[in-house]
């Protein structure tokens, strides 16, 4: 895809990289201590690995009005960006480094897609549960069950870009290795 190719460039993988570092330093900090407002003691369904429908709910009903408005604040804010930065840069950084490292191969940039695939569970996830909460208190069992299915999805595929990106890491830092000693 024309696109990834744009999307692996070089100067692109470091600002997608400053952008995430940001996030991770300065943003998630906050939106972590945000959501132990209206969260504690019953954490939320985004950070879990997996929950049922009732679950779900129970949270929602524990965070009481305030706590799901500020929840869905949430979702269309922060964790937008958030899947945004990281999905971009795992894929930029995927797709860049597997090029680099193994360059006659032509499905190093097919890898970076899992970024994407990760990104695209993750937005399926907060849209199923900014609904919900939405609809909320009415239930709405099939999108808790799509919420249900996204999250444990989100996950695997987020784990699965950042070996591949530790993967990219260790095959440029022993191409360099090796291209120093000869």
């Amino acid at each position: 895809m024309v696109w990834l190719d744009w999307l692996s460039r070089g100067w692109l993988v470091v600002v997608l990289g400053c952008v995430f570092v940001a996030f991770l330093l300065f943003v998630l900090p906050q939106m972590a201590e945000r959501s132990q407002s209206y969260a504690a003691g019953v954490g939320t369904p985004d950070t879990s690995l997996t929950y049922t429908p009732e679950t779900l709910y129970a949270m929602f009903d524990a965070y009481g009005p305030a706590g799901r408005q500020q929840y869905l604040h949430g979702r269309y804010t922060f964790d937008l960006a958030f899947l945004l930065a990281y999905g971009l840069f795992l894929s930029a950084w995927i797709g860049y480094s597997f090029t680099k490292v193994w360059p006659t191969k032509p499905d190093g940039r097919g890898w970076a897609r899992v970024g994407l695939a990760a990104m695209g569970a993750d937005f399926v996830e907060n849209l199923s549960l900014a609904l919900i909460v939405v609809i909320y208190p009415r239930p709405v069992i099939a999108l808790a069950a799509l919420a249900a299915i996204a999250t444990p999805v989100k996950w695997i595929l987020v784990t699965l870009a950042l070996v591949l990106a530790v993967v990219g890491l260790l095959g440029l830092l022993i191409t360099l290795l090796r291209h120093r000693s000869i």
